[in-house]
């Protein structure tokens, strides 16, 4: 019964801050923008043969400039450098939130670890796993075509010492269906669903086994 109990306390405990997150991103931007978040892929991966310790997935770290909800892109053809935000649009929350809600999602889907806990959820983790953001735009080619990139670097350590284990570094695009943020927003899914599924398969190649 308390194991039962712990498991509903986490789960009200997660759907409150997913709530308040969601309050807080509404309430910090003009009601006039559009905003677009991040959604979960179904879950069809087959349960993980073996379940390794418990793994925490800290809060993904972030530059600046990628801080906040603005919805972010650049004009390949016209100072690709720049970064332009689009004054109808916001993203739900920044990105480096949203990816860690996917992220963790991912990870407790494909069923390789004992638990996955959140960057404040208590527990006793065996391996820690740190994603630093480096990109998280839209690139257009010409004016209607471009792409969704993300980049970023991930990192597991030992949770005992902090003894770095094993590091990669992701980038993934995905093609625009067409140009405007809705467009971007879609391909954004795409681009961070593909990337959560190979920082799931990473990790789970460096899980140790079961204690």
């Amino acid at each position: 019964m308390k194991g039962k109990a712990n498991f509903w306390r986490v789960l009200v405990g997660t759907a409150l801050a997913s709530a308040s997150l969601a309050l807080a991103a509404c309430a910090s931007a003009p009601a006039w923008q559009q905003p677009y978040a991040l959604t979960a892929a179904p879950d069809t991966q087959p349960a993980g043969q073996h379940q390794a310790g418990v793994l925490r997935l800290e809060a993904v770290t972030a530059p600046s400039w990628l801080a906040g909800e603005e919805y972010l892109y650049r004009l390949g053809y016209a100072n690709p450098q720049a970064l332009r935000p689009y004054n109808d649009a916001r993203w739900a929350a920044a990105p480096g939130q949203m990816l860690t809600v996917l992220l963790s999602q991912r990870l407790r889907q494909q069923g390789d670890w004992r638990a996955v806990l959140g960057p404040t959820q208590a527990g006793r983790p065996v391996l820690l796993l740190q994603l630093g953001l480096q990109d998280f735009t839209v690139h257009y080619s010409d004016a209607t075509a471009g792409a969704a990139q993300i980049s970023c670097t991930a990192t597991l350590l030992a949770a005992q010492g902090y003894r770095v284990l094993a590091q990669k570094s992701f980038a993934v695009q995905a093609p625009l269906p067409s140009a405007g943020p809705a467009a971007g927003a879609t391909a954004m899914n795409w681009a961070a669903q593909e990337l959560v599924a190979q920082i799931g398969d990473w990790a789970a190649q460096h899980s140790p086994a079961a204690d």
